[in-house]
């Protein structure tokens, strides 16, 4: 027998256990420790439902399944690592489809993927617990936990019981609930026993229930038999009545599966016509569509002769006029300046030392004439002369120098205004092609050229406008049968909307198309004879037969009453006749139903006994050696001379049962633990020996005790995988131990 162990696990579980974790490979137990919370019996539960997964048959288990989500995330998968005598092996679980994936880890050997589903029953699910039973031994989670994976609080309810036989791989342990239900389904059908040694029952069932039915209408056959022949003109009307009334329903049926295919005919015609019509409209539109695009891009090419930095503005009249205005008043303000330079060149102002020489020059004079001729009277009046002179020479200097530049600040004012003219000139000349040349002496030829540019522009707008009104009345048509989003009708979308045109013109004949072949491929139904091939005819003809059928109602209602009158409704022998035969119909099911079941009984009954005995005994001889093994032989074997409920253990020479006391607590720990094993080499297939896994073994027990049972797992450990998960840390240390993996608690 081979050992297999987990090596390592790589899982998204629960909101504790995520990435990947490494399981040592000791001869001893290894120890998963940590606080409550941290995930530990959440990792123990990833690696068994790895392997064996979720029934989400059934709502706990869906439940618990929901409950595994890592937080923030939809789904949760595993890939658990296991080694067994033949090698070693990978196996995968996406939880959530239930897909499982087999990879061998030893060359030479091909990966198997296929469905994981517990409750599935399909091949690739039966395929996949075949090849489980041969890694693992187990191919059944129910299995697996009833022995070698004991979770918290259960290795105390351990017991020797029925159940095992039933769940044994191959076994018979089902025999019992077998024979239950079959005499069960045999019961239900008739009340004689299924076996010569049980008693008949007491109720009538379903064949004595049949059986006293056919009594009853043999007799009522016999009399309805002999009541025909006084009603035969009665019926014979009534066979008439029927037939006619069977002819109306066929009649009707064929009309009324006529009606629908001619309305679908109409229906169909109405829409190919407006099909048609929207096509033909589409083309038309479509054609003019074509030659406004065209007159439009022969309008705009013929504008495309001029280059952009050669087209007049729109208001080029209003600001040529304002130009000319402005031209006309520079040159009325140049003449202007022109006169006043002239002016200014005219007036000499002398310099002031003409004065102030001719003053001087008088004074010597007049000193002269005192020296000369000792005239004082002379040279005073010389001296009065000079004074004036002098001051008169120089005021007329003053004045023509304030005239002079009076006229040189016109001067200044006017040449201030020819430039704030020039200013605006060139402000007003902005976006006028060749600004630079425009002037008085070339005005009539650019307006020549405006007016020229203009027509070309307006020919080009005037195609345009025509060419967006066509768009418009594209669009529309095309929004009213488009699915996608229609462009805006402008020259810019005139490409695109004309292949949208294309487009929706080959899909309406398509459409049309589709409509002439579904016209074709409608069959005419042959109508009843006189009736058109038109919905009104078909629905007038239909009120006909209606009519006559509520008439030939009335007619049947009428003859059955006379039947009546003639004997009873019931004695029909044809309707009797038939009824019978079904019922000997439905107890010949019966006989042979309840027949199987008796078969069926006495078969599983004799090979009961011989199968039963050889599992039990199996069973028991696995627990005696192990718990030899546990126990250094000084307890065992386990014995059981009836039910397994009853087994005993044989101590000190008495035989005691499996409980505590008579067994000390250390010994029965050594028996739960020996049924465990002894259960898991009794199922196990392929000659694997499974994992032991042991949730918070130490819960509720003293030192003394958990070091019993710590040394029992040490001895189990010997020669197969133990896995210990425990929060009893200060048990650990008081046992000497070290965790060998540890968690710590989740905090958010």
């Amino acid at each position: 027998m081979s050992p297999v162990r987990f090596l390592r696990a790589d899982l998204e579980y629960g909101c504790h256990v995520r990435g990947g974790i490494t399981i040592p490979a000791k001869d001893a137990p290894v120890v998963i420790a940590g606080p409550n919370g941290a995930g530990k019996t959440t990792l123990v539960e990833a690696l068994v439902r790895t392997l064996f997964g979720f029934n989400r048959r059934h709502d706990e288990e869906r439940e618990c399944l929901d409950a595994r989500l890592p937080w923030g995330r939809t789904e949760c998968r595993g890939r658990v690592e296991v080694a067994d005598g033949a090698g070693r092996f990978r196996i995968g679980r996406e939880f959530e489809g239930g897909r499982v994936e087999i990879v061998p880890l030893e060359e030479g050997e091909d990966p198997w993927s296929g469905d994981g589903n517990p409750a599935s029953t399909s091949a690739e699910a039966r395929e996949y617990r075949r090849r489980l039973g041969e890694i693992f031994g187990f191919s059944e989670l129910d299995h697996y936990l009833s022995t070698a994976c004991v979770r918290q609080g259960e290795l105390a309810g351990t017991r020797l019981s029925e159940d095992l036989l039933r769940i044994a791989a191959g076994g018979h342990g089902n025999v019992d609930e077998a024979l239950e239900d079959i005499r069960k389904a045999h019961g239900r059908i008739t009340r004689r026993s299924i076996s010569p040694d049980m008693r008949d029952g007491v109720k009538l069932r379903k064949l004595e229930r049949v059986e006293g039915e056919i009594a009853d209408l043999e007799e009522e056959l016999d009399r309805a038999e002999a009541a025909v022949r006084k009603r035969a003109p009665i019926l014979r009307e009534l066979r008439e009545v029927e037939r006619r009334t069977a002819e109306l329903e066929e009649e009707i049926d064929t009309l009324e599966g006529a009606l629908s295919p001619l309305h679908e005919r109409r229906t169909i015609l109405e829409r190919a016509g407006r099909l048609e019509a929207a096509s033909e409209m589409l083309d038309r539109l479509r054609g003019r569509l074509v030659e406004r695009a065209r007159d439009y891009r022969e309008a705009a090419g013929s504008t495309g002769e001029v280059p952009g930095e050669e087209r007049y503005p729109d208001d080029f009249p209003r600001r040529l006029g304002r130009l000319e205005e402005l031209w006309v008043r520079r040159e009325e303000m140049e003449n202007d300046r022109d006169g006043l330079a002239r002016d200014v060149g005219e007036i000499d102002v002398p310099s002031p030392w003409v004065g102030i020489l001719t003053l001087v020059a008088l004074l010597l004079a007049a000193a002269l004439v005192w020296f000369a001729f000792g005239s004082a009277l002379a040279a005073g009046a010389l001296a009065v002369l000079g004074i004036f002179g002098g001051i008169g020479l120089l005021y007329d200097r003053d004045q023509k120098a304030k005239h002079r530049a009076d006229l040189e600040e016109r001067c200044r004012e006017l040449a201030k205004k020819i430039t704030e003219l020039d200013a605006a000139e060139e402000t007003r000349k902005r976006g006028i092609p060749r600004a630079d040349t425009l002037g008085p002496e070339n005005v009539e030829e650019r307006k020549a050229e405006y007016e020229r540019q203009r027509g070309v522009l307006e020919g080009a707008g005037a195609a345009r406008e025509a060419l967006e009104e066509v768009l418009a009345e594209a669009t529309k048509a095309l929004a009213a049968g488009a699915e996608g989003e229609v462009p805006e009708p402008t020259a810019g979308n005139a490409e695109e909307i004309e292949r949208m045109c294309r487009e929706r013109l080959r899909g309406l004949v398509r459409e049309i198309a589709k409509q002439d072949l579904a016209l074709e491929r409608l069959e005419e139904a042959e109508l009843p004879g006189g009736v058109e091939p038109e919905p009104e005819a078909v629905e007038r003809a239909l009120e006909e037969r209606r009519k006559e059928q509520r008439e030939l109602a009335g007619s049947l209602r009428e003859l059955d009453r006379r039947l009546r009158e003639e004997g009873s409704a019931h004695e029909n022998p044809v309707k009797l006749g038939e009824a019978l035969a079904r019922l000997e119909e439905r107890r010949a099911e019966l006989e042979g139903r309840a027949a199987a079941h008796e078969a069926a009984f006495s078969l599983l009954s004799d090979a009961y006994a011989e199968f039963r005995e050889r599992d039990q005994e199996r069973l028991l001889e696995a627990v005696s050696a192990r718990l030899a093994d546990l126990t250094d032989g000084h307890l065992g074997p386990v014995e059981a001379t009836g039910s397994l409920s009853e087994a005993t253990i044989r101590t000190r020479g008495r035989s005691v049962p499996l409980a505590s006391p008579p067994l000390s607590y250390g010994e029965w720990h050594a028996a739960l633990f020996a049924i465990r094993l002894g259960a898991t080499d009794f199922l196990s297939r392929s000659g694997a020996v499974p994992p032991l896994i042991v949730d918070e073994p130490f819960a509720w027990l003293d030192l003394e005790r958990a070091r019993e049972l710590w040394s029992l797992l040490e001895r189990i450990a010997e020669d197969r995988q133990v896995l210990v998960a425990t929060q009893e840390e200060l048990t650990l240390e008081a046992l000497g131990v070290e965790a060998d993996l540890r968690f710590e608690r989740v905090t958010g």
